[in-house]
């Protein structure tokens, strides 16, 4: 998916893929969240529950998926995308909790910095 940032394509499917492919994290963040210690340690490591027709996607704030494809002007989802940060929006139409995450950059620069060194 960051790959897909990176170079600006608005993949939806790349974006559902990973958010079907999830899991829950670590019971200690699960309960730090709020959740209750026995269902955080059930839940731990569980994929997460994913509805694709109750799956709503979106690119730069343009929406893309809701349930089906929707029509979108790649060009334009795209030139949205060259923003220093680009927001990504999936909601899964389950409830109504809520998470965020953060990603770094995945630039040509940062890959040649990071394969520059030995450890």
């Amino acid at each position: 998916m960051k790959a897909a940032i990176h170079g600006r394509d608005p993949n939806w499917g790349r974006i559902a893929s990973a958010a079907g492919t999830a899991r829950l994290t670590d019971a200690a963040v699960l309960e730090a969240a709020g959740m209750d210690a026995p269902s955080a340690r059930d839940r731990s490591g569980s994929p997460v529950h994913c509805v694709p027709d109750r799956t709503r996607i979106s690119i730069a704030g343009i929406d893309v998926f809701a349930g089906i494809p929707l029509a979108f002007d790649a060009a334009a989802v795209s030139a949205a995308m060259e923003a220093p940060e680009v927001l990504v929006r999936v909601d899964l139409g389950l409830g109504d909790g809520s998470g965020e995450a953060f990603g770094c950059d995945l630039t040509e620069a940062y890959v040649v910095e990071n394969s520059a060194y030995s450890t």
